[in-house]
């Protein structure tokens, strides 16, 4: 069962998502079967993505076929969500999956102690960066395609897309991003960040991801503490969109990893 649904962040902007929900739960959360509420996996988008991405939505069937509760949202500056993108900042991505999780936390159907996460690109930086911050409810996370090394990603920016320099902000092809975007990146100590992790990270990176280098990848999984893993998918670029064979591989790694540290 899908239910689109909304709430609030906290600058008071209307965020808009899909809540997956198992198709043999009930109301109040018993499943057929008379268990308890469902754990629960968060599907984050990267920047410019959307929550109905390919590979988004992939993820968040298989998950919820497996027997997760799965919620997909569209960060603030994101459409449908409201917010622009000159205010897209990894602070605002991580104060929107706060705001997302207080909405979980209030759905009958949910356990949000029992708490996953999977990210893509930058919404899988945001999932990393945040994890120190959620406490014991958040119980293993799956990082797809997350960069590490800021200034290459920029650099790939600016020899790929059309960019042009303005006083506040970057207009990169279509969108205009703020400088504080940036600014904000580099400030968070993503390196003592994400060492101080315990918790089961699974990275996933495609072999010839030419925005992202496959180094990041390489790079995330060593500050990591076990139990972690890397999976680098063959022919992979990264989104992932143009092949559903790397999709449904993708898919069933993220299932796999939940059932061992969520369920």
């Amino acid at each position: 069962m899908q239910k689109r649904i909304s709430f609030k962040n906290s600058q008071g902007q209307r965020l808009v998502g899909i809540l997956h929900i198992p198709a043999d739960r009930q109301p109040g959360g018993q499943s057929s079967s008379g268990s308890g509420r469902l754990p629960v996996v968060m599907v984050q988008h990267g920047f410019s993505g959307n929550f109905n991405d390919l590979l988004i939505k992939q993820i968040a069937l298989r998950l919820e076929r497996t027997g997760f509760a799965v919620l997909r949202f569209a960060f603030s500056g994101h459409r449908p969500s409201g917010g622009g993108y000159k205010k897209v900042l990894v602070s605002q991505f991580i104060r929107d999956l706060v705001a997302a999780i207080n909405f979980l936390a209030r759905q009958k159907q949910v356990d949000i102690n029992k708490l996953g996460l999977v990210g893509h690109s930058m919404g899988g930086f945001t999932a990393l960066m945040a994890a120190n911050v959620l406490g014991k409810r958040l119980k293993a996370i799956v990082s797809i395609s997350s960069y590490f090394d800021l200034d290459s990603l920029i650099a790939y920016y600016q020899k790929n897309h059309p960019v042009k320099v303005r006083d506040q902000y970057w207009q990169i092809g279509k969108f205009k991003i703020s400088k504080r975007h940036f600014a904000d990146r580099r400030y968070l100590k993503k390196r003592y960040l994400i060492s101080m992790i315990k918790r089961p990270v699974l990275v996933i990176h495609g072999e010839n991801d030419r925005t992202v280098k496959l180094r990041d990848a390489s790079a995330i999984y060593q500050l990591l503490h076990q139990p972690k893993a890397l999976r680098i998918i063959k022919k992979g670029d990264h989104n992932f969109n143009g092949n559903k064979q790397n999709q449904k591989l993708i898919a069933n790694a993220c299932q796999r990893w939940f059932r061992k540290y969520l369920l």
